[in-house]
């Protein structure tokens, strides 16, 4: 439901799109990209997990959290990294991206299959990152990050690709 209208649905994520867009994936798939994840991996890759998070105005926002905390181990998996790319501006009022930034070399700040605590999210020094449209970052599973709710008339959606090493399988 909508912060700003209770009796107003709002869409707020779309998971499993990649192989049904033609042009999108063309685009996704290029050489350039898988390069840089395998380069950072320093391994061949599979695609893991692709969603799309739409925050529309009056949309919440994403409590502090790992991936980690979901998806370690899962499958055999050891790690995963996700590479992010802004579809619209993305800032403070919209409900941008924060991360805490090093917080990755932690390890695990919580429970597996349990949200951060509340504790362990104010240790951290978050750290907000405002983006324009094709801009990219790239995290692991570990990086801590949040957004606040989308209050703005702006819309925020963010793709979100996720990527596994090639010798532990595909998953999707």
């Amino acid at each position: 439901r909508s912060l700003t209208n209770s009796s107003k649905y709002i869409l707020t994520r779309i998971e499993n799109f990649y192989d049904y867009h033609k042009n999108l994936k063309k685009t996704l798939s290029q050489k350039k990209i898988i390069n840089l994840i395998e380069a950072l991996f320093q391994s061949k890759v599979y695609l893991f997990k692709d969603k799309i998070n739409f925050k529309y105005p009056g949309a919440k926002g994403f409590k502090a959290h790992q991936d980690a905390t979901i998806w370690k181990d899962m499958y055999g998996i050891k790690e995963y990294i996700t590479l992010l790319i802004s579809i619209d501006n993305s800032n403070l009022k919209n409900g941008c991206l924060e991360v805490a930034k090093k917080s990755h070399k932690n390890g695990l700040l919580g429970k597996s299959w349990k949200e951060m605590s509340k504790s362990a999210e104010e240790k951290l020094k978050w750290e907000p990152i405002q983006s324009s449209p094709g801009d990219i970052m790239i995290f692991n599973d570990y990086t801590p990050h949040r957004s606040a709710n989308n209050y703005s008339k702006n819309k925020r959606r963010i793709i979100f690709l996720t990527y596994n090493k090639k010798s532990e399988g595909n998953h999707r």
